[in-house]
């Protein structure tokens, strides 16, 4: 069964054409969004319009999504007019094609959790534009009363939100902000791993307010994993042994212990996340 499967960011949307899970070819174009607007739904069909023979549609999205109704029912401010946007109801009647969607962070940590070797509960952040959360419970998503449940990303600090003080925005914007001019991430850690001190301080205070957040999930939650996915973890080996490091040096004692790790499929676990799922709801 072919199947065209999603991955929306605020940054770049994946998308994959499956019909053999084991060799995939996932392709990338920029996410098309202007101060005031987006284009995402546009792309997403000129895509599909391009591959009409696939018999599903699964669609990883950021913001919070009623994946009963295909919607996204909220977006923060990093998409403009994205909340409302009905996926599944444009998709099936304009293409008449079974269409899926999902929360981006859900999908992940739904895609983490089947290919990944884990046991028991599982608490997924995705790190890249802004931060989201996910928790897998008896392996299945638990999406709480309003299908909101792991939106870390909002939870209140220094007088702002999580994802604002631990996202790539947050440390691109510190960095560009003390350079005068525009940096991207990259270019950061190229530089922190030659020393630069704006670029190594930049990532040590990005990490720091990361456990701020794993601790809390840690403290509420006690899961037996927590997983950190998300285009950030390119630079899985610098950033690991930090994390880990700052991680434990907070922790107030070693009884409140989860298996912490680095996402296993990297910034492709929204892609077979949603896969699953779609072949899950087609069974």
């Amino acid at each position: 069964m072919k199947i065209i499967c999603f991955d929306i960011g605020g940054t770049n949307i994946k998308y994959a054409i499956i019909e053999d899970i084991s060799n995939i070819e996932v392709k990338t174009i920029e996410t098309r969004i202007t101060k005031d607007d987006n284009y995402i739904l546009e792309d997403v069909l000129k895509i599909i319009e391009l591959n009409k023979d696939v018999k599903a549609v699964g669609i990883s999205t950021a913001g919070v999504v009623n994946s009963k109704t295909g919607e996204v029912i909220f977006a923060g401010p990093t998409i403009p007019k994205y909340t409302g946007t009905k996926f599944k109801e444009i998709i099936e009647a304009k293409f008449g094609i079974e269409t899926f969607v999902e929360n981006d962070v859900n999908s992940a940590a739904f895609g983490e959790y089947c290919f990944g070797d884990y046991k028991g509960s599982m608490f997924m952040l995705t790190i890249g534009t802004g931060v989201g959360g996910s928790l897998i419970l008896d392996g299945k998503v638990f999406s709480g009363a309003s299908m909101t449940a792991g939106e870390i990303g909002y939870m209140p600090l220094n007088d702002g939100h999580f994802q604002d003080f631990s996202s790539a925005t947050y440390l691109t914007n510190y960095v560009s902000e003390r350079l005068n001019k525009k940096v991207d991430g990259k270019y950061i850690f190229e530089s922190a791993k030659n020393g630069d001190k704006l670029c190594i301080e930049a990532i040590d205070k990005m990490v720091y307010n990361l456990t701020t957040g794993l601790l809390n999930i840690v403290y509420m939650i006690n899961p037996d994993n927590i997983v950190i996915g998300g285009g950030i973890t390119a630079q899985g080996e610098y950033l690991e042994e930090k994390i880990l490091k700052v991680l434990d040096e907070r922790i107030i004692g070693k009884q409140f212990k989860s298996n912490v790790k680095l996402a296993n499929l990297k910034n492709s676990a929204g892609i077979y996340g949603i896969y699953n799922i779609v072949r899950k709801e087609m069974k």
